[in-house]
């Protein structure tokens, strides 16, 4: 059953661009798009700063567990997601994504995911 005011049905995940042209808070939208993007390079810094170390402790390994649950956090930086919210915040995609490989010396595998 759709939700009148908007034709979706509750609960469905959609991408923000179906609602381009309709009521929104552009500055909220903006500030969850940067949020999201900080979290993601945040996610990437730990995983990165973990890496190298010889032991990890039981909440270290849970935190990384956590970043890693549903899909590597660099993968994020290329998906179509990272794209559109990109897109929307008027971002390079891809000058973001260098400087967050470089910054944290991903691995070519890392960088070019087989997705």
């Amino acid at each position: 059953m759709a939700d009148n005011s908007s034709g979706v049905v509750p609960g469905t995940v959609v991408p923000f661009k179906l609602f381009d042209g309709k009521d929104k808070d552009n500055e909220a939208c903006r500030s969850l798009w940067v949020a999201v993007i900080q979290k993601a390079i945040k996610d990437v810094a730990y995983s990165s700063q973990k890496r190298g170390q010889r032991a990890l402790t039981a909440s270290e390994r849970e935190k990384l567990h956590r970043i890693y649950e549903l899909e590597a956090p660099e993968n994020f930086f290329n998906s179509p997601w990272f794209e559109e919210i990109c897109l929307f915040l008027d971002l390079s995609p891809s000058g973001i994504r260098v400087a967050v490989f470089d910054r944290y010396e991903l691995s070519d595998a890392q960088r070019h995911p087989l997705i």
